[in-house]
């Protein structure tokens, strides 16, 4: 019989615990690319991606906008405009599929900007008048009067539903890029 030097048994050992450390490895990865992985719990918006580019003096305006009576601007946490009424923008703005709806958010500095249009009524289907019809603002909620649908999370930057109808079928809102430059809010694509 022929024996192995010392150092070949302990190499002999390594290797086996090295194979075994990569078979853990390779199963906790595995686990975790299951676990992340895109699941059908949530559907993307059934409301196109308008076209937007939109800016604006986020300190003025609620006011050019004709609102700010009884809720908070869109300067300060927990602010919010809804960017819709065509008489009042620049020929050269955008405003995505219903408008747009602007929010700061309530704990920091950021905005975030979503499509007025509701996702629930939009995938309804039927003429352009039949399916859009924009989220108004209820305390921190934006809500569809029509369909009775809730986004409660608007202000936290995540458009998911949390009642009613696009609760059921997990529809977002549609969501675009908002950020300050200074004074000047831009709401892009």
């Amino acid at each position: 019989m022929m024996l192995l030097p010392v150092w070949w048994n302990k190499l002999s050992v390594l290797a086996t615990t090295v194979r075994g450390m990569a078979w853990s490895l390779l199963a906790v990865l595995a686990l975790i690319m299951m676990l992340t992985s895109c699941d059908d719990s949530t559907i993307e918006s059934p409301v196109p991606a308008g076209r937007v580019h939109y800016s604006c003096n986020i300190g003025t305006i609620n006011l050019a906008m004709g609102q700010g009576t009884g809720q908070a601007h869109i300067d300060s946490p927990g602010g919010y405009v809804r960017i819709y009424d065509k008489q009042k923008l620049m020929a050269t703005d955008e405003v995505g599929t219903g408008g747009l709806l602007l929010c700061h958010d309530l704990s920091s500095s950021s905005v975030y900007a979503y499509d007025l249009a509701c996702p629930y009524c939009y995938s309804r289907g039927g003429s352009p008048a039949e399916k859009l019809h924009r989220l108004t603002v209820d305390g921190f909620n934006a809500q569809c009067d029509k369909c009775g649908s809730v986004f409660g999370h608007v202000f936290w930057g995540m458009p998911t539903p949390t009642s009613g109808p696009a609760n059921k079928k997990n529809y977002l809102l549609r969501q675009y890029h908002a950020h300050c430059n200074g004074d000047i809010l831009v709401a892009t694509p």
